[in-house]
């Protein structure tokens, strides 16, 4: 019996798609600047055959370690967001999240609005379908989490059961990835149902019935995995102090008239916004009034002892800062103050003017 991908012939767009590799097909030049040629021009057909049949789909190297380079380099995990009237990175426990990536990334509006991603979508669901999530995460230290599945509903914060629309989960390697990995039980897409009643199964639960059926994906910065929101998934458990991954992980749900508000906010930059079209508004989910917060829930409680120790120093700093300012405003008069900074510019701008000494 042949190989799928030899035997596989269809016709797209005119097209002749002949194996694993769309020949003669074009992209847009965003995607020919992100993905691997190989990733590209890897035939949809063949990607979703491997969804519906194993639930999974992996690809090596998909995006361009010089794009991901990009992506990393746009992303500080170390500033953790202070009073600051703005869009960054929270943090649970020893994971950070960024989790308004369309307001913050460039890089990553232009991976989850690509051709390729879209294209993916246009062909498994068979109804409208809205970007649901969205996330930049870096696991560290150590994590265990527990076999899962993604077709999930919320009341608020609160989990809410499971739904039974079709949905994609998109994830991207932003680093190396030998701990940690992403893993997958191969075709339990088609038997989660059986388990809708529980958020989780235990780990002795999946080695009883399922230990044969695992399959770990750990692969290089920038290689892609596709799977089914009903598969059954966790990442492998690790304890290392010295050890941290980063991924971009979105989903894609075929929503319902009856879960209109199923779905996170979506926070998008409107500079971003240069390839807008009805597909990409109705994708994002303009008109939408999307009813869960992002994930994670995340506040001052959430934060490692060491990051609430550095905040302290921070509100030492500011305290004497303060303290300091508002002194001053206090003794000086309103007319001496403004005259004192106004020397205060003038000197700073007489210091910036003068010529740097000759060696």
């Amino acid at each position: 019996m042949q190989n799928l991908e030899d035997s596989l012939k269809i016709k797209d767009e005119g097209i002749l798609l002949t194996g694993s590799n769309v020949k003669g097909k074009t992209f847009a030049h965003e995607d020919e600047n992100m993905y691997s040629s190989q990733f590209l021009y890897t035939n949809i057909e063949i990607i979703l055959e491997e969804v519906k049949h194993k639930g999974i789909y992996a690809c090596e190297a998909a995006i361009s370690a010089a794009f991901t380079d990009r992506l990393l380099n746009n992303i500080d995990f170390k500033n953790i967001l202070l009073n600051e009237n703005d869009t960054g990175v929270v943090t649970l426990n020893d994971h950070k999240f960024l989790s308004h990536c369309l307001a913050t990334s460039e890089e990553v509006y232009k991976i989850i609005t690509s051709d390729k991603v879209l294209e993916i979508c246009d062909k498994y669901f068979t109804k409208k379908y809205r970007l649901v999530n969205h996330r930049v995460y870096q696991t560290n230290k150590k994590q265990h989490l527990p076999w899962h599945s993604d077709n999930n509903k919320h009341s608020g914060t609160e989990y809410d059961g499971k739904h039974s629309m079709p949905g994609l989960l998109f994830m991207f390697y932003l680093t190396d990835v030998s701990q940690n990995a992403f893993q997958f039980i191969e075709g339990s897409h088609k038997v989660s149902k059986n388990y809708s009643d529980q958020r989780f199964l235990s780990t002795k639960y999946v080695e009883d019935n399922y230990s044969k059926d695992v399959r770990t994906f750990k692969m290089s910065k920038g290689s892609f995995i596709l799977c089914d929101t009903h598969g059954l998934h966790r990442a492998e458990p690790f304890n290392d102090e010295r050890y941290s991954r980063t991924t971009l992980l979105f989903q894609v749900d075929e929503v319902g008239d009856d879960f209109e508000p199923h779905g996170e906010e979506n926070l998008l930059k409107a500079a971003y916004l240069k390839n807008l079209s009805p597909r990409l508004m109705q994708y994002l989910g303009f008109g939408y009034d999307k009813s869960y917060p992002a994930f994670p829930s995340s506040s001052i409680r959430t934060l490692p002892f060491s990051t609430l120790i550095n905040i302290q120093k921070q509100v030492i700093n500011g305290l004497f800062t303060v303290g300091l300012k508002s002194t001053i405003t206090r003794i000086l008069p309103g007319e001496r103050l403004i005259y004192a900074r106004r020397l205060f510019w003038n000197l700073k701008s007489q210091i910036s003017k003068k010529p740097a000494k000759k060696h």
